[in-house]
């Protein structure tokens, strides 16, 4: 028993002894056998790499004839000498003061392991190299690191003094050796011919190839030498990472990426992705724009690619969900930008008006068209935009008023705009909408008591010229007369030709056709006027007031009815909006008392002289742009006017979008869904110019938002070309590319030849086992809806 102790501890012993020769083997040496190591240096007189060691002695040695480093020259060569020129010295006395940054430190020459299974490649240039370092590290990283082609160039043999006073201050045990940079048979990949080994001070030790992949360890998911730095300092873990599954899988997937052509195209593919995006929204838009159908946009997208745009070929989004999506994208981000404009700010509240009529679409549902007209403060001017259409019909029985306030408050609402901001409505002046009791205003005014209902100026001129025609016989008869012979002449291109031909004939008329025209004309305007009168008699008090601000009808200060001029229609204004609140009557017209003498010293600009706007509104704008400035010594002023300016007068722009709407759903397109609907009128009506700046603005903020939404398709992993040089129980981590896209099977076959080629290449197993990632199930061509 005592034989197997004695033999136990020689054995334990001499593998103890064996281990820290193989960790720290220097000490071991003879003190005439150490060999002293120094990096390289560059002279800067010279220009040239130097790398110098002190003999037994005492004589320095100078390397043979060094090659100047602007010379192009194998990188290898330098590689060589840098870790294998040595000669044999006595080490630094220990009386000699010498700083620990520039101390030389022993290090055994070993020869590289065997890479006999691994091909060698040369290795890259210093430049790819610097690209590479500058695309995975910050400047400030970048700064503070230490690497072999950075060190050679500088002559660094030594970390910082500052990173030395902090390691001496950790009072740890193992620290970071500056001369493993320079061991070529670690710290350079063979296979890939890279220097991966990277030490950036404050922080530790990365791998180059490790953190360009963004590999993981199989087991526990580390990302130790990628992502994190490792901080354990010893000659061990150089090695044993080179040596590990994580490094070996991410060798083969750089390898990979070297021979595939199919990566190359994924790389131009991922560079070109937001150029290519934004191409097809500019088609999208161009299309929304014009109101082409919707369908037309791969023939436009074949047609730009075959005029030149040849990256448009890596458009894989073409199924009829993502077309939709796009198409929507577009009309979400109009949609919100007004949306946001509208909504309170924390300064002051954004008043709003309404302008709404109902129309009956190519699909005979009755669509309720809603306009919005506000003060847009950074425009500084009076905008209307179109905010919604909606079917009345899809959720209850009658298109009634109940119905419609409900559409209102619920579009509103998914807006995040304020009904209580409300303070105009512009109605076509059916009954629905006017009604005093149940109209479509009178149920909002119950919920903003400020409310101002409109009934459309162009349709009470329309309505007077109807009531003129019906008082007046001679006009009702020539009316009766001019629709029977259009009736003749409708149905017979016959007929009428020969009248076309006969009505280019001279016509010539008589003293009293001249006398009958005049007097009917006569009669005509008075009865017009009687009309006008008598509809438009009854006008809102509050519209009535708005002359107050007319400039032109202010009187001079020295005049006696100054002091008292506007009084009345400010009064009119302060019932209105302070029904019951007598403080703020009196500090409204004590506001205006103020006001109308500054008034007095604005100019008329030439805008107003043309008569292209009205003087009472060009004040009120002006007002609305210094609102901010005004708001203090005017606050209840402005409000006034920021309620006044944006009450619609005419019902016009639902008009236009109700043909806007005919043009955008015709009869082939008639089972258009209300989201598509609203994307295209917003694209079409509220849209900027193609070509204009604010275009390619909107363009870019669409691209961003549809990136946003979700993971696209996503192309198949890359194999694990390892496999063969690790155990089959470790399951290797792999790079995984991505890209959007979608698969096809001309992409599979040349991905798996090239498969195999790098697998003849490499000495690797050439049956590839790929991996799928899930792909969007939105993106399928189930999806049968209009797009």
């Amino acid at each position: 028993m005592f034989i197997f102790l004695v033999i136990f501890l020689v054995c334990t012993s001499f593998l103890f002894v064996k281990h820290i020769i193989q960790l720290n083997p220097l000490p071991l040496y003879p003190p005439n056998k150490r060999t002293w190591f120094y990096p390289p240096t560059y002279s800067v007189g010279t220009g040239e790499l130097q790398s110098t060691a002190r003999q037994q002695d005492g004589n320095v040695a100078q390397q043979p004839e060094a090659t100047p480093m602007h010379q192009d020259r194998p990188l290898s060569s330098d590689c060589e000498s840098a870790t294998t020129q040595s000669c044999t010295v006595e080490p630094p006395s220990t009386s000699q003061q010498v700083c620990p940054s520039q101390l030389p430190v022993a290090i055994p020459m070993h020869k590289s392991t065997d890479s006999s299974a691994f091909p060698s490649a040369p290795q890259l240039p210093a430049d790819e190299m610097n690209n590479i370092i500058h695309s995975l590290f910050s400047p400030t990283q970048i700064e503070k690191m230490h690497h072999y082609y950075k060190c050679r160039i500088a002559g660094c043999c030594a970390v910082s003094e500052a990173e030395m006073d902090r390691i001496k201050k950790a009072k740890k045990k193992d620290r970071f050796q500056h001369e493993w940079l320079f061991r070529k048979d670690t710290s350079c990949c063979s296979q890939s011919g890279i220097w991966w080994s990277v030490y950036v001070e404050e922080e530790g030790l990365y791998c180059l190839l490790c953190r360009k992949h963004q590999s993981k360890a199989a087991q526990n998911k580390s990302e130790t030498f990628a992502t994190t730095p490792s901080t354990r300092f010893k000659w061990g873990t150089l090695t044993d990472h080179v040596t590990s599954a994580k490094h070996r899988a991410t060798v083969s997937n750089e390898l990979l990426n070297r021979v595939s052509h199919f990566q190359k195209q994924l790389n131009e593919k991922e560079s070109s992705r937001t150029l290519v995006l934004q191409e097809v929204f500019h088609a999208v838009y161009w299309l929304a724009k014009e109101s082409i159908a919707n369908r037309k946009i791969l023939p436009l997208l074949d047609l730009m690619e075959m005029l030149g745009l040849e990256q448009l070929k890596y458009f894989s989004h073409r199924s009829r969900g993502s077309l939709r999506e796009i198409f929507i994208t577009l009309g979400e981000t109009i949609y919100n930008h007004i949306c946001e404009k509208l909504q309170d700010q924390a300064s002051c509240a954004q008043y709003y008006g309404l302008l709404v009529d109902d129309v009956a679409d190519i699909s005979n549902l009755e669509q309720m068209v809603a306009f919005i007209q506000y003060f847009d403060s950074e425009e500084g001017s009076l905008e209307c935009k179109f905010l919604f259409v909606a079917n009345l019909l899809e959720k209850s029985d009658s298109a009634n008023a109940k119905t419609m306030r409900e559409v209102i408050t619920q579009q509103l609402s998914a807006a995040n705009i304020p009904l209580q901001n409300l303070r105009g409505l512009a109605t076509d002046g059916a009954s629905v909408m006017t009604g005093r009791v149940n109209g479509l205003g009178a149920l909002l005014r119950r919920d903003v008591g400020s409310l101002v209902a409109v009934h459309c100026v162009c349709h009470r001129l329309a309505l007077a010229c109807t009531d003129t025609n019906a008082t007046l016989k001679k006009i009702k008869d020539v009316e009766i007369e001019v629709t029977q012979l259009w009736k003749i002449f409708d149905n017979s291109p016959k007929k009428l030709a020969a009248y076309l031909k006969l009505a280019l004939t001279e016509i010539k008329c008589c003293s009293d056709d001249i006398k009958y025209l005049e007097t009917l004309l006569n009669d005509y305007t008075a009865a017009l006027i009687n009309n006008l009168t008598a509809r438009f008699t009854n006008a809102i008090p509050v519209l009535s007031a708005m002359q107050v601000f007319d400039r032109t009808t202010i009187l001079s200060r020295e005049t006696t009815d100054f002091l008292d001029h506007g009084q009345q229609h400010i009064e009119v204004l302060a019932d209105h909006y302070f029904t019951t609140d007598e403080a703020s009557h009196a500090q409204l017209q004590a506001e205006w008392s103020v006001l109308k003498y500054d008034l007095l010293t604005w100019k008329l600009p030439e805008s107003v002289k043309n008569n292209s706007i009205s003087p009472a509104e060009w004040v009120m704008q002006q007002i609305c742009k210094q609102k901010y400035s005004y708001r203090g010594q005017f606050p209840l002023m402005t409000k006034v006017v920021d309620s006044l300016l944006v009450i619609p007068v005419s019902n016009a722009w639902p008009e236009r979008g109700a043909s806007k709407l005919k043009l955008i759903k015709t009869r082939l397109r008639s089972v258009m869904k209300a989201d598509m609907l609203n994307t295209l009128m917003h694209v079409s009506m509220n849209g900027p110019p193609t070509t204009s700046e604010a275009a390619k603005t909107l363009i870019n903020q669409c691209v961003k938002l549809w990136l946003s939404r979700k993971e696209r398709k996503k192309l198949p992993r890359a194999p694990s070309l390892s496999t063969s040089l690790q155990p089959a129980t470790v399951q290797q981590p792999i790079s995984v590319l991505e890209t959007q896209g979608t698969q096809t099977e001309a992409l599979d076959d040349m991905q798996e030849q090239e498969f195999l080629i790098a697998a003849e290449k490499f000495c690797l197993p050439a049956e590839p086992q790929l991996e799928f990632d899930t792909c969007d199930d939105s993106e399928s061509e189930s999806d049968s809806s209009d797009c």
